[in-house]
């Protein structure tokens, strides 16, 4: 019986399932027989899309299980896997099942030259070659990238203490096939990774553009070197990606419409998809966390990492605006933004996580650990400012601004509306409605519009959400934290301008609108900066699904009890709550367990030590 594939176009359906074995099921719906999937162009390419449908996007909230955040559902499983529940066979991180992205785009690369993508006016197949080759280059960066982020999840010390990642699959296995393969090192996952990113880049244009003064030389038409082009059209034309058959009877057609060809196989309508400047990024993120302590801890590795963000971030200007990016409409042009998604239109977010007066579920409630990371307005942490003296009963005035933009605190405002917690307010204040206001004082603000309005009955007005995937300021953090480790605070790695204090001295500038900053002038060593940039680096990208990872590539405690702050409302001023104790093992939990059902199927799987 012919294989039947599940797919979809367009980028918006999650695929879940719970083994290998079982991604390519037939359903009732979606259904094609591969034939078709290998003569259709949409449904061809639907195949890839799914890849991009479930890339890791912003609104995971893995921050719940972290020092920076609460859940307020009882069973939300964040809150499960924080206080105890975490095993090999409840994992509500499971990216596992990321591996059926995998397999979606193992199977386009099969059909991708079989397909018939786009023709010229003269029936050529000048944009069809060039469409062949830009998404063979995506569909092995999403390779790349959906490997990465398993290994992001799973990569860890066996019961020998061997650094293992993952299973790398580059063929795709038909429904009978044999997945059962075992865990490369980590060393070895890694650089499989980095071999499909690297094959992705030579094939991807750098940018998106429509202007052939963008193609790079390599892919130019005019790029020929010889002299004699005009008397040699068949070396020249041999130079090129093209490899129809009817360029030897009619080169000066050619040669004249290679570079018009380009601009629309690679025009910018195509600006949400993977680049060779987005996978330069990626290749950054993947070795910074894999140069990390808790890993292979590489002084080369932070080298690489390094100069990958450099590469990117070559005549960029940290963006004014890189601090709210998510609150309007005009943020769609935020040049913030490296590579998004699409817009959404919706209230979810909103709804989710407003404060019970806005109609809102409350849902993600940020700590009183992590407010008392944002430092005072002047950049010196709480508590030693020499000017800015720091009081309990006043613990939010003179503040980074950065604490009022992201977290919703008492006396806080969501657009015009001021938010009290305290225990007079029957709404809002601390647990006053279960499992719906806050359980720390505190409510989510970040990545929220603060026009979408819930009403009590009727339809919300949605608004347009942008969600980030990278940000520009991720990689500057990137490279201050690489070239921290490699050289300290004033190290520059090959052709950086900018040093780790530099960096930091940007990003605090923009935070904070100071000229000065005496606390960071007064930082000399490496382990101070790097204090100061893990937590610069926690409060740029509180929310945005870091901080869980961060803290166990960093080798820092999990186990932080988490705090909040309540006020009775009739004078007894602010106390410090504790709101949820950590069940974290120091050891066994810096390593996530692979899924029971895998290692009980597939025998040549190992699992992290302690699982």
């Amino acid at each position: 019986m012919k294989n039947r594939y599940k797919f979809l176009a367009l980028a918006s359906f999650i695929l879940i399932f719970s083994s290998c074995d079982n991604i390519f099921e037939p359903l009732n719906e979606n259904l094609i027989e591969e034939t078709y999937a290998t003569t259709d162009p949409a449904s061809a390419e639907g195949m890839m899309l799914n890849a991009y449908a479930n890339v890791v996007g912003q609104y995971t909230f893995t921050d719940a299980a972290t020092d920076d955040a609460v859940h307020n559902q009882l069973t939300n499983g964040y809150r499960r896997m924080a206080t105890g529940e975490l095993t090999a066979i409840y994992n509500p991180l499971n990216r596992w099942n990321l591996y059926s992205n995998v397999f979606y785009v193992n199977k386009f690369l099969t059909v991708v030259d079989k397909i018939v993508w786009m023709t010229d006016p003269k029936g050529y197949s000048i944009q069809n070659e060039l469409y062949k080759k830009r998404l063979r280059g995506e569909a092995l960066a999403l390779r790349a990238l959906h490997h990465a982020y398993i290994l992001e999840n799973f990569a860890g010390k066996d019961a020998s203490g061997n650094l293992m990642g993952i299973p790398y699959y580059t063929e795709f296995v038909e429904p009978t096939g044999d997945f059962n393969l075992p865990r490369l090192t980590l060393d070895s996952t890694v650089k499989s990774i980095q071999k499909d990113y690297e094959a992705a880049i030579k094939l991807l244009p750098y940018i998106y553009s429509n202007n052939a003064a963008d193609i790079p030389l390599k892919d130019k038409a005019l790029a020929y070197a010889g002299t004699n082009w005009k008397n040699d059209s068949t070396a020249y034309l041999a130079s090129l990606p093209y490899k129809g058959t009817n360029w030897k009877k009619d080169s000066a057609y050619y040669m004249t419409n290679y570079n018009a060809a380009y601009t629309i196989v690679n025009s910018t309508k195509f600006n949400l998809r993977l680049n060779g400047k987005i996978v330069r990024a990626l290749q950054a993120r993947l070795k910074l966390f894999a140069s990390s302590k808790a890993f292979l801890n590489s002084v080369d590795g932070y080298k690489e990492a390094a100069n990958y963000a450099t590469e990117v971030l070559k005549g960029y200007t940290i963006a004014a605006d890189g601090v709210e990016f998510y609150n309007a409409d005009a943020d769609n042009v935020n040049p913030e933004f490296l590579w998004r998604k699409n817009v959404s239109l919706s209230s979810t977010q909103e709804a989710n996580n407003f404060p019970p007066t806005l109609q809102g579920k409350g849902n993600i409630n940020p700590t009183q650990n992590l407010v008392d990371a944002f430092p005072m307005k002047d950049g010196y942490p709480v508590g030693l400012s020499p000017t800015n003296v720091y009081s309990a009963q006043t613990p939010y005035l003179n503040r980074d601004p950065r604490l009022d933009k992201y977290i919703v605190r008492n006396g806080g405002t969501i657009g015009a509306t001021v938010i009290n917690t305290t225990a007079t307010d029957i709404k809002n204040g601390v647990n006053a409605v279960p499992e719906q206001s806050t359980r720390t004082g505190y409510y989510l603000k970040k990545l929220l519009r603060p026009d979408v309005i819930i009403p009590t009955s009727g339809n919300p007005t949605t608004k347009n959400h942008f969600e980030a995937l990278i940000r520009y300021t991720e990689l500057f953090l990137i490279l201050a934290e690489a070239q921290n480790e490699i050289g300290g605070p004033l190290y520059k790695e090959g052709t950086s301008t900018l040093s780790a204090k530099d960096i930091i001295r940007l990003i605090r500038k923009r935070a904070l609108s100071i000229t000065v900053d005496p606390y960071l002038d007064g930082i000399t060593s490496q382990d101070a900066m790097r204090t100061l940039i893990q937590n610069e680096r926690r409060l740029e990208l509180c929310f945005e699904g870091f901080r869980f990872f961060d803290l166990r590539r960093w080798n820092l405690p999990l186990n932080e009890p988490v705090k909040g702050l309540y006020d009775n409302g009739i004078g007894g001023g602010y106390q410090l709550i504790d709101v949820e104790e950590r069940a974290f093992n120091e050891e066994k939990h810096r390593y996530l367990p692979l899924p029971y059902n895998e290692i009980r199927k597939y025998s040549k799987l190992t699992q992290n030590k302690g699982w």
